[in-house]
């Protein structure tokens, strides 16, 4: 794929008929494409959704696990179904124009758990090495020693004898 013809976050109208029908932020990234282009899967995961998707036209989300879903949108062609476990680089389908596309690209967005998140984040390895990775495995190493729901630093509790003075539990 191409250059980004439209970036996450930009503020677009959308037109029917060269009517404004519509005002929304944009929440993924357009990317020019020849036209009827393979679109692939950017990871490992299992197709929750493949049909059209409103002003998206044929969209394919894949959930990837723990809250990330990745969808492809405006595509020609749908190659999967529902159910489907996908690995990373497999063709969900081809790119197109349906939904309120001026022309053929893809849209591509990513979701993590219910919010729009910058899709060109994910694609910059340092970034998810750093805010992504390095999380999750904090928390793997955490929940494999059984402190997973301890506070980093606990508090010890103390109570007070009979005659005043502080004793530690």
């Amino acid at each position: 794929f191409g250059k980004p013809m439209a970036r996450c976050g930009d503020r677009r109208t959308y037109l029917y008929q060269n009517k404004a029908v519509d005002q929304q932020t944009h929440l993924g990234e357009d990317l020019a494409s020849l036209v009827t282009s393979p679109v692939y899967a950017g990871n490992n995961g299992v197709v929750v959704y493949a049909e059209p998707l409103g002003i998206y036209g044929q969209t394919v989300i894949l959930d990837h696990g723990l809250g990330v879903f990745s969808s492809y949108s405006h595509l020609s062609q749908i190659d999967v179904k529902v159910g489907d476990k996908v690995d990373k680089g497999a063709v969900l389908g081809r790119t197109g124009t349906t939904g309120l596309a001026a022309g053929d690209h893809l849209h591509f967005a990513i979701n993590l758990q219910g919010e729009f998140v910058d899709p060109l984040e994910w694609w910059d390895p340092h970034w998810l090495k750093d805010q992504v990775e390095g999380v999750w495995a904090g928390t793997a190493t955490a929940a494999a020693t059984g402190d997973a729901s301890k506070p980093a630093k606990e508090k010890k509790k103390t109570k007070r004898t009979r005659k005043g003075k502080k004793k530690r539990r």
